[in-house]
């Protein structure tokens, strides 16, 4: 894993990934080491309204960790849904990944239906921040 949680950050449990928000406001996903691929659409919605819940209903600055094995794009039926769940919660990402294959899955899935807010792939977590503080 690139992110490092820390000490003091109170940690947030999703299916697939674990989330916080740092001093500034900024919320960070750090994928778990095991993804489950093939969630269903109530699964999606379901983790959506804990996202929500946990953000306050509010767009947030986020920063993603890449799954570093990519794991397998969303089927062409759930791009969408998925799509238009992160675009209600999300008013930029930086999405950090150092993997070639991961950076071409996420170039695939927002190639489909390219998302009304800002994202840029980063190999770092500072170069992250530092973009996406301008959003805030």
């Amino acid at each position: 894993m690139i992110l490092q949680i820390p000490e003091n950050a109170k940690t947030y449990e999703l299916n697939n990934s674990i989330i916080w928000f740092d001093n500034e406001g900024i919320l960070y996903s750090q994928p778990k080491a095991v993804i489950d691929d093939e969630a269903s659409d109530e699964e999606i919605l379901s983790e959506m309204e804990k996202f929500r819940a946990i953000t306050g209903n509010k767009k947030v600055c986020m920063i993603a960790e890449a799954h570093p094995k990519g794991g397998k794009p969303p089927k062409k039926e759930q791009r969408a849904l998925i799509a238009k769940e992160i675009s209600s919660v999300t008013k930029a990402m930086a999405v950090i990944t150092t993997s070639s294959l991961s950076r071409m899955i996420i170039n695939l899935f927002f190639g489909f239906k390219p998302p009304d807010y800002p994202v840029k792939m980063c190999k770092n977590e500072q170069e992250a921040k530092e973009w996406i503080r301008k959003y805030l």
